[in-house]
């Protein structure tokens, strides 16, 4: 099984004032969800002029090395899903 932290890094923008909440962000392999270990949002509003950095990091041995990974973050008007294939995780 694989050691370690995945870190994921992103810079969110928003057309329309949105707040962003912890509880709000989730992963996903396939239909199972899976423990974040932290979660860091620079601000918990979002919009085009104020941008969010969020960071997140997942124990590697939490995930499946077969599976790509989906992240979703729901805001109160917008939903944004990102997905991650096996291919850009395990290199």
């Amino acid at each position: 099984m694989p050691q370690g932290f995945l870190l994921f890094d992103f810079r969110l923008t928003s057309k329309d004032r949105e707040a962003i909440k912890p509880e709000n962000i989730w992963l996903r392999q396939g239909k199972d969800s899976k423990v974040i270990s932290g979660v860091f949002l620079s601000r918990l509003e979002v919009s085009k002029e104020h941008p969010v950095l969020l960071g997140m990091t997942v124990l590697k041995s939490d995930l499946n090395p077969i599976l790509g990974i989906e992240v979703s973050i729901k805001g109160d008007h917008e939903a944004l899903k990102l997905e991650f294939p096996v291919e850009t995780l395990w290199k």
